[in-house]
């Protein structure tokens, strides 16, 4: 039921896909790829929720979202299989060169991926953040959303942290709606499906680096023997990320938040590269769908709408910059401005501090320093991955400032340097001395480090 939820869910999302491809004049259907597959499931999940919100603020039953949905899904798959539908999905075999290789990094992945599905569901949420945040505002939800989306309740919005984004409890609810009751440990699956649509969209991203062009147009292009295994390489490297596998298996917003925002750096990544539309809106979706998963979003919307910023600066003349812009903001505003409206009205904040008071900026704290260094390449959450990281960097420098590879680096670097900010100028620094949170900030970046480090390589 969890599964056919999430399906519904990407359905919906492959729908709205459908739309924009026909609405920039491209084939209405989607060819159906593993990498739209997640595409679709990211976009729908993310607006399911998104729609969830405004659906239980005038008080529409629960039954008639879902329904509601259901047809629309139903509508879409019509409109869909009516155009042309072109099935692309094809096996990835494996060629003679360095294959026994290949298939010990396959089996490496495969066995992290059944460890994150195995684990998920052996126990209950039992992390204190996810249990009294995420999980509670669910079950709120499910059982009394008429009280929960009453502003003069004492459980308005779950009752705790309500400036907090609502798509991790609201998507739990959905799947508490098909499965027809709470489940504190199947719930769990929804983080491993995220787990795996960002590991599978880095590999097939990395893969299609190495693509190449066929001498006959009619016939596909076809990769290259070592675009195959440089890939797996790099993959095993981010499956094999401790803190990574840890969040695929428990309730917190912070892989989902990893997952959105390297979607949307990968999509503009391929934008600067190809200057296909679609992709330019599929980021712009994206991370602003950031801001409705954490309050960190926007610190993160606010990094790639400076890298984006430096692109046009350096391209385009002023009348295309302009267009560009926009269509890059629809997408952020579509998310971000509604919700903000709303916290705005209700006088809520974007601090996720446990006072529930403004961030400000004040005293410099050069205590976290050795803090975050020790948390980064000491600690093992992140295994050797850092030191191997910043080693590419160094062989590989000539190929970083090229573009549109340093766009990665500077968004990279940005995310950093942000964070850092609030630890040294805010009173985040408790957290950082006391190991909570630099590790699970810098996970946003760390699937996009791996893909900077596989391009540079493989090009």
């Amino acid at each position: 039921m969890i599964f056919l939820s999430l399906l519904v869910s990407t359905i919906f999302g492959a729908g709205v896909l459908c739309l924009i491809r026909h609405k920039n004049n491209q084939k209405a259907a989607i060819n159906l790829t593993i990498n739209n597959f997640i595409l679709s499931f990211a976009l729908g999940t993310g607006l399911t929720s998104f729609l969830m919100f405004w659906a239980g603020l005038i008080g529409l039953s629960w039954s008639v979202f879902v329904i509601a949905i259901v047809i629309l899904d139903m509508i879409f798959l019509y409109l869909m299989f009516t155009q042309k539908f072109h099935c692309q999905v094809r096996p990835d075999r494996l060629v003679r060169q360095n294959k026994w290789l290949k298939i010990f990094l396959i089996l490496i992945i495969l066995f992290q991926i059944i460890f994150v599905f195995s684990s998920a569901v052996l126990r209950p949420i039992i992390n204190f953040d996810a249990l009294a945040n995420w999980a509670f505002k669910a079950k709120l939800f499910f059982y009394q959303p008429q009280i929960t989306f009453t502003p003069s309740s004492d459980l308005f919005l779950g009752a705790v942290q309500q400036n907090y984004p609502l798509h991790v409890p609201l998507l739990m609810t959905w799947s508490y709606f098909f499965m027809g009751q709470v489940n504190d440990t199947l719930i769990n699956l929804i983080f491993a499906f995220y787990y795996l649509g960002l590991i599978v969209f880095i590999y097939l991203n990395l893969r299609s680096l190495g693509r190449r062009e066929p001498s006959n147009p009619s016939k596909p292009s076809s990769r290259s023997p070592k675009s195959r295994t440089s890939a797996l390489i790099f993959t095993m490297f981010l499956v094999t990320l401790p803190l990574l596998t840890y969040h695929g298996f428990v309730a917190y917003a912070d892989l989902i938040l990893t997952f959105y925002f390297t979607l949307a750096v990968i999509c503009l990544f391929n934008y600067f590269k190809n200057q296909n539309k679609i992709d330019l809106v599929c980021a712009s979706l994206f991370i602003g769908i950031c801001t409705w998963v954490k309050n960190e979003g926007l610190m993160l919307a606010g990094v790639l709408l400076i890298i984006f910023l430096i692109y046009l600066y350096k391209n385009k003349a002023v009348k295309t910059k302009i267009k560009i812009f926009l269509n890059f903001i629809f997408g952020i505003l579509f998310f971000f401005l509604p919700w903000m409206i709303f916290k705005i009205y209700f006088g809520f904040g974007f601090s996720g501090l446990t006072s529930g008071g403004p961030i400000g900026f004040g005293k410099f704290h050069p205590e976290v320093f050795n803090s975050i260094l020790r948390q980064i390449f000491v600690l093992d959450s992140f295994h050797l991955w850092p030191g191997i990281f910043i080693l590419i960097l160094i062989i590989y420098w000539r190929k970083v400032f090229k573009t549109p590879y340093f766009y990665l680096f500077l968004t990279i670097l940005g995310v950093f340097v942000g964070y850092c900010l609030l630890y040294f100028f805010t009173p985040y620094y408790q957290y950082v001395l006391d190991g909570t949170i630099v590790g699970r900030n810098l996970l946003a970046v760390l699937p996009i480090s791996v893909f900077l480090g596989g391009t540079i390589i493989k090009q």
